[in-house]
Formats: C-alpha cells, structure tokens, sequence
C-alpha cells in the first residue's frame, strides 16, 4: 500500500513538471497566446488549467481504489471490513506529509 502511494506521489509529480515547466508545451502554448492578447492569455490559461487537473485526478482515484483493495486482502481487523482503510491510510503516509496537506488523500493519519 506505501508502494501504491508513492507511485501516486511520482506520477503527480511528473504531471506537475509537465504543466508547469517551460520546456514542455502547455506552458509554451500559453506564453504564445499571450502575445495575441489579454483575452486568449485567460482562455488559453484556464484551459491548460482544466487539463493539469486530468492526470492527477485519475491518479488518486486509481491510488485509492488500488490501496482499500489490497488493505482489504490483507485480513486486518474483523472480517476484513475495515481492513480498506487500514490500506488507504498507508497509501496516503507514502504520498507524504506534503500531499495529505494539500488534500490529495482525504483520509487523517494519526
């Protein structure tokens, strides 16, 4: 289940380096419409915007799908009910103090 989380963490990570970093085309597509005007500066922006939040969504649902599946197998707690979360809180400590401060997981760890 840490697996489950770090691999989370890294495929974000990638993700964000993607939209952000100037070498690679989202960000160059939005300092090209800037050069046209105001108006195509925002739509272009908010567009890209939309995009970045695709991957890392489709990330912590898979993360958190892929992390209660395999806690739940593990035969933790009574019958096994309970045994998800005790996987999704794992997945989460693998995504890191960082990530559950910026909301990734909505699970607490103590």
């Amino acid at each position: 289940c840490g697996i489950t989380g770090m691999v989370c963490a890294y495929i974000i990570v990638l993700s964000t380096q993607y939209y952000t970093d100037y070498d690679y085309r989202p960000v160059q597509s939005i300092a090209e419409a800037s050069t046209t005007g105001h108006g195509t500066n925002i739509i272009v922006g908010i567009s890209v915007g939309m995009k970045a939040t695709f991957i890392p969504t489709i990330t912590v649902a898979i993360a958190v799908l892929t992390a209660y599946h395999l806690g739940a197998s593990t035969g933790i707690g009574e019958d096994g009910r309970n045994a998800g979360l005790f996987g999704t809180a794992v997945a989460s400590t693998g995504i890191g103090e960082d990530g559950r401060n910026a909301g990734l997981f909505g699970t607490a760890v103590a």
